[in-house]
């Protein structure tokens, strides 16, 4: 289940429709780009401009349980394959998409395979649980 709840958003920055969001250093919500390993907050449910320098309030949906699966898509870099479903994934530099080529920030649990380019997963490094994914080694 999720619940949709309304958080400042940063000043002057581009939030992207579906993207997911993390908490800047100075208050308020920002695309997770660049992302050095933030808690995840949840999905945008608008878009907003770089030239809106408001810090309204905007939605956000956000998980309030564990293991809430979101649809996502592939970046360009790496297409998902069977193999990765029970295994962690980096976001894109977009913060919009999972690149499924990148392990190193595991900020995404891939539970399941559409196709190629489209995947569902679970946000793993949340605000709202523990920020760290635990995995198990063999």
């Amino acid at each position: 289940r999720t619940k949709l709840i309304y958080l400042p958003k940063a000043s002057a920055v581009t939030i992207k429709r579906n993207g997911i969001l993390k908490f800047n250093v100075i208050g308020g919500v920002i695309d997770s780009i660049g992302d050095t390993n933030e808690p995840l907050v949840g999905v945008s449910r608008d878009s907003y401009a770089t030239t809106d320098t408001t810090t309204k309030l905007i939605p956000v949906e956000v998980p309030i349980e564990l293991g809430v699966e979101w649809e996502f898509t592939t970046d360009s870099d790496g297409g998902l394959t069977d193999t990765m479903i029970g295994t962690f994934r980096d976001l894109d530099t977009t913060g919009a998409n999972v690149d499924a080529s990148a392990t190193s920030k595991q900020q995404i649990l891939v539970t399941g395979k559409i196709s190629a380019t489209k995947g569902i997963g679970v946000i793993a490094r949340g605000v709202w649980y523990n920020s760290t994914p635990v995995q198990t080694t063999t």
